[in-house]
C-alpha cells in the first residue's frame, strides 16, 4: 500500500519558516503512525514493547509537544513494519520549494 502526504499549499505563504514546515511534517507522521496503530489493531504499548521502551515513553514521544528526531521516526516506522521516503523538489504553481513523502508497507 502507498499513501503520499502532500503538504498544504497554504504553508508557501511568504512567512513561512522552518518551524512551521518542521510541524507539518511531523504532525502527518503522527497522523499516519496513529493511522497505522489502527489498521494493525496494535496498541500503543505493543508499539513501545516492540521498540523496547515504556509505554509513558512512547506516548511521551508520540505527544506533538515534542520534537522527533530522524533517528526516532526510523524507530517508529521500523517498530511498524513501514518505510519512508523523502521526496523534494520545486513547487511549480509560485515556483516555491514543496515536500512530500510516502509512507509505504515494508516489502
Amino acid at each position: 500500500m502507498k499513501k503520499k502526504v502532500v503538504l498544504p499549499e497554504v504553508l508557501f505563504g511568504e512567512t513561512i519558516t522552518s518551524e512551521d514546515v518542521f510541524n507539518n511534517l511531523q504532525s502527518c507522521f503522527l497522523a499516519e503512525v496513529e493511522r497505522r496503530l489502527k489498521a494493525k489493531k496494535m496498541s500503543k504499548s505493543q508499539l513501545a514493547m516492540r521498540m523496547g521502551i515504556s509505554r509513558s515513553a512512547i506516548s511521551k514521544l508520540l505527544n506533538t509537544e515534542n520534537n522527533l528526531s530522524l533517528q526516532k521516526i526510523s524507530e517508529i516506522a521500523t517498530a511498524l513494519q513501514i518505510k519512508i521516503d523523502f521526496c523534494f523538489g520545486e513547487y511549480k504553481r509560485q515556483n516555491k520549494a514543496s515536500y512530500s513523502f510516502e509512507i509505504k508497507e515494508k516489502e
